[in-house]
């Protein structure tokens, strides 16, 4: 099974940029409307989301060599 090429502004390319271009509206656009508290959690949600993203790319790399490494040798 091969991957599809890349298609710049291909429909799944511009259907990620309207996604990406909506969130970063709509979610601050929410925000600003609730309370501090949910400000509060929101904030502590995305710091703990970006350290474990952090923590998980120290590793990833060697998990998916280890995995490559036992297929191969099957």
């Amino acid at each position: 099974m091969e991957a599809e090429p890349f298609i710049l502004f291909g429909k799944d390319h511009v259907l990620a940029m309207v996604a990406v271009i909506l969130v970063s509206v709509i979610l601050p656009a929410y925000l600003k409307k609730t309370s501090t508290k949910t400000k509060d959690w929101f904030g502590y949600l995305l710091a703990s989301t970006l350290i474990l993203n952090e923590l998980i790319i120290i590793y990833l790399p060697y998990w998916i060599y280890d995995r490559i490494k036992v297929k191969d040798a099957e």
